[in-house]
């Protein structure tokens, strides 16, 4: 008889113009169920929630075909009062989905897919339960009483999973103090061959005009983008400089306007959200990426994925000392640490400029370290192996 296994997740795993660890699960899981590997005696669904009403959802050839997709929850508008709430409520409703089938294994993840995990695991409809632990969602939510909500439905999803696997060692000490049976730290990876044709044209580059780099999420509370532009601000009066902002998002039209304010307008471009796939074009001919994370935000027990696809380019980044940033900078050395200052960031971005040519010398052996540690295939194989897949074979 075949075995089940389900992904389980939220709506914002897919968003238009972001790419998520979910996806990367999703792409690893399909190309394995394909191979001659343990996926093979398996069936997979993915149970995602429906999105808000008016949301940039785009689910166009999203899906691997090797999934039944189903959906959960009922739609909330996108400025309806009390919406992180009632989409938690509404996740209850996919507890029909869990009453037809049951699951040898779930992979959940989000707030809503980790709920419904939990239900499904409470009524003897799942397995092994693995929650895939990416952010540590109390530290988003500014209202008191939502803020607590939500962690006491963060701890129910903990400590009902059988495993946390969570993308950094701060994430999974407070994991640990909520309860959860087994941590594993499984860090975010990238696509690594997607950047080729860049990594090749970075090798030849030049330092003329100074190209930087932010590729994610615009929040400034977070990514220091507000930091970031006083810093290019103050660096085009020494150094001929240019900025290349991708992502898009609430923020971009508050960053458009400072931007105007702050007079730097001819070297500053906004390119706004785009596919993936099209950020290697984007990466071609950057001199440095930035990663300011903000100490105190959800930056500090996040993995950031712009890192990784940064080095996979060839790129040396400029990253605050959070813990993250800390070890890949330890282990490469291939960029620059700053403190969240505009006078430390002008003095790391005319450092690395001193520096670019010894930097970049290591850019090979920096991506043959991506590759083997950070691959998307080499963190899926890890977090398999430390669950259900153990040298014995599949656990029963």
């Amino acid at each position: 008889m075949r075995k089940r296994l389900a992904v389980i997740t939220g709506s914002g795993a897919f968003k238009k113009g972001h790419f998520s660890r979910v996806q990367a699960l999703l792409d690893y899981l399909s190309r394995t169920a394909q191979q001659d590997s343990w996926l093979k005696e398996y069936d997979m669904t993915l149970l995602v929630e429906r999105p808000n009403e008016g949301s940039e959802w785009d689910f166009d050839d999203t899906f691997p075909a090797e999934f039944d997709v189903q959906y959960f929850g009922v739609s909330v508008g996108e400025n309806a009062r009390g919406k992180t709430l009632l989409k938690g409520a509404s996740t209850i409703s996919g507890i029909k989905s869990m009453i037809r089938e049951t699951y040898d294994v779930s992979i959940s993840s989000m707030m809503q897919g980790g709920l419904l995990a939990a239900i499904g695991r409470q009524i003897g409809r799942i397995g092994i339960s693995i929650y895939d632990d990416m952010d540590y969602y109390p530290n988003f939510i500014q209202k008191h009483h939502v803020r607590r909500v939500v962690g006491q439905v963060e701890k129910i999803i903990i400590r009902s999973a059988d495993y946390v696997s969570s993308v950094s060692n701060q994430l999974g000490q407070i994991r640990k103090k909520q309860g959860a049976r087994n941590v594993i730290v499984v860090p975010n990876g990238a696509n690594v061959q997607m950047f080729d044709e860049a990594y090749e044209a970075n090798k030849k580059k030049e330092i003329d005009t100074l190209v930087l780099l932010y590729s994610g999420s615009l929040d400034p509370s977070i990514w220091g983008l507000d930091i970031i532009l006083q810093a290019v601000k103050e660096v085009s009066g020494v150094k001929e400089v240019t900025l290349r902002v991708v992502g898009g998002g609430p923020f971009m039209s508050r960053l458009e306007n400072y931007a105007k304010k702050l007079d730097i307008c001819d070297s500053v471009e906004f390119i706004g959200a785009v596919d993936h796939s099209e950020l290697p074009r984007y990466f071609q001919g950057a001199h440095a990426g930035f990663a300011i994370g903000i100490p105190g935000s959800p930056a500090d027990e996040a993995d950031p994925i712009k890192i990784k696809e940064y080095l996979a380019a060839g790129i040396p980044f400029i990253g605050t000392d959070i813990p993250n940033s800390r070890q890949i900078y330890n282990d490469t050395r291939f960029g620059v640490l700053c403190q969240p200052s505009v006078s430390s960031v002008v003095e790391a971005i005319l450092t690395l400029s001193r520096r670019y040519e010894v930097l970049v010398q290591s850019a090979e052996k920096t991506r043959s370290y991506m590759e083997e540690r950070y691959s998307w295939d080499a963190v899926f194989d890890y977090l398999f192996a430390s669950t259900i897949n153990k040298k014995t074979g599949i656990r029963k």
